[in-house]
């Protein structure tokens, strides 16, 4: 009985082994997705946040103005070999995540604009551009009193970034040439596109924004937040 047992055993580690050793062999031979959406799929595995992100351009980015972004810094700072070329994309991917960081700021912005737009209208004959701006930045801080300290943290840290990396391009090419290299600057530039966008035009906000209403903002409005209350000991302990 136990040497069937052994046999069993034997037969089953065997058959093991050689199913890992053909899975081993197959995979020698995988290219990978083959189609474009198991592509597309497959390069987007470790994006797992947009300022965290292995993949520096996101799916609602265009790469065309990362390229051309790329392409001004290196022609200006012109990096030999590839710790210099290391140092100029570490540069670029800090300046295009700070772009990034803002373009969510001011989305943020734009939305809270666009909820109290109905509210502002009907209490006032006037409402210049300030004076939705700063309420929406109010309506933001009460929704999430610590969002806005967040974008300020996330440009500070890109900024410290993109700066260390520029310090140490320039002290490698110093190294190399004997001196501070000379930058070479164009006339062009690859500023980001801005809209010149006119708050008070109705159609600006003819889209639907819809804000629910939550335990701590029961009436939907943000500048009714209420800061929730604490847990007592009695409470947590129950």
């Amino acid at each position: 009985m136990n040497n069937s047992n052994n046999e069993t055993t034997n037969s089953s580690e065997s058959r093991s082994e050689a199913q890992r050793e053909a899975s081993r062999q197959n995979g020698k031979h995988s290219n990978g997705p083959t189609s474009e959406q198991g592509k597309s799929r497959s390069s987007q595995n470790s994006t797992t946040h947009g300022l965290r992100s292995s993949r520096i351009v996101l799916i609602n980015e265009s790469q065309d103005r990362y390229d051309s972004l790329l392409a001004k810094y290196r022609d200006i700072f012109k990096p030999i070999g590839q710790i210099e070329y290391d140092s100029l994309v570490q540069m670029v991917n800090a300046q295009w995540r700070i772009r990034r960081v803002q373009e969510m700021e001011g989305g943020i912005i734009d939305g809270e604009i666009a909820i109290l737009q109905p509210a502002m209208d009907a209490a006032f004959s006037v409402v210049s551009p300030g004076h939705r701006h700063a309420e929406a930045i109010l309506g933001v801080a009460a929704a999430n009193p610590a969002g806005l300290t967040w974008f300020e943290r996330a440009e500070s840290r890109l900024q410290r970034i993109l700066d260390r990396a520029m310090k140490t391009l320039i002290r490698l090419q110093t190294l190399r040439l004997g001196h501070p290299p000379k930058l070479e600057y164009t006339s062009e530039t690859s500023e980001p596109e801005t809209d010149q966008r006119n708050y008070d035009d109705p159609a600006t906000f003819s889209y639907s924004l819809v804000f629910q209403t939550t335990p701590t903002c029961p009436t939907g409005d943000r500048r009714t937040w209420v800061p929730p209350v604490p847990a007592s000991p009695a409470d947590k302990a129950a």
